[in-house]
């Protein structure tokens, strides 16, 4: 925990039951919270280390060298980073009870991909459980703007949908090296030459959380599918970006 917050009372009250919940996951496509503990520095956590590079890392090498990343790469990383959210999203506690727990900071920078090839999700340290919303301060928004959902810009209470619409703009900055322009303004793909890449895209980042992918496994099946296909060639030099990053 920063320093600046350690001696705050409800940070470090914050700080240890959201690692005790991050610590229930159990997930490959998830860096596990292996231990918490205090020191004279104050609450900390213990996590997995991943060998490998952020989806932020790949997207500025590719911008570097005006380049695309090959879409295959990028349906693989989001299709992982599903699985992921999925684990999060379906957490139970001992009794069985749902925890609804979700991330509020899906982003490039949060999605790990290692050098055998599996991406993970990574800091649930701005998530909770929607269940201790009490406990956050109002009118605070926790995590990077550029990725929220709309609900959370507004101050509405999210669900795990809020997630699904920041991995579809992950999704979208992945495939062109760009935010959606305007965020809300219909964004297309069609530069890629695939249409089912604009109906996940434009699927995910609907305004209103009823019409979006309801379950992060509904996203990673239509992605799975663009993921395993075969005749997808990437832009000359984006093969070299994506290397080059590693």
């Amino acid at each position: 925990l920063h320093s600046h917050l350690a001696a705050d009372a409800g940070a470090r009250a914050m700080f240890l039951e959201e690692a005790r919940l991050a610590g229930r996951i159990r997930h490959p496509n998830v860096v596990s919270v292996l231990d918490v503990g205090e020191d004279e520095n104050g609450p900390f956590l213990v996590m997995d280390y991943v060998d490998g590079v952020s989806a932020w890392q790949l997207i500025t090498r590719a911008q570097e060298t005006a380049s695309l990343l090959p879409v295959q790469l990028c349906a693989t990383v989001i299709r992982d980073a599903a699985r992921g959210l999925h684990a999060a999203h379906d957490l139970k506690d001992e009794s069985g009870r749902a925890l609804q727990l979700i991330h509020r900071d899906v982003s490039p920078s949060n999605i790990l991909i290692a050098f055998d090839g599996r991406s993970q999700v990574a800091d649930f340290g701005v998530a909770r459980a929607l269940d201790t919303s009490g406990r956050t301060t109002t009118g605070l928004l926790k995590g990077r703007m550029s990725y929220m959902a709309p609900e959370r810009l507004r101050f509405e209470h999210p669900d795990h949908r809020a997630d699904l619409f920041s991995l579809g703009v992950v999704f979208y900055e992945m495939l062109t090296g760009e935010l959606p322009l305007g965020r809300f303004a219909a964004p297309s793909l069609k530069v890629r030459l695939d249409v089912r890449l604009d109906e996940v895209v434009l699927r995910a980042l609907e305004k209103e959380p009823e019409r979006r992918y309801q379950q992060a496994t509904q996203l990673q099946a239509q992605v799975e599918t663009i993921a395993s296909s075969s005749p997808y060639q990437s832009v000359t030099g984006s093969e070299k970006a994506a290397r080059s990053a590693t």
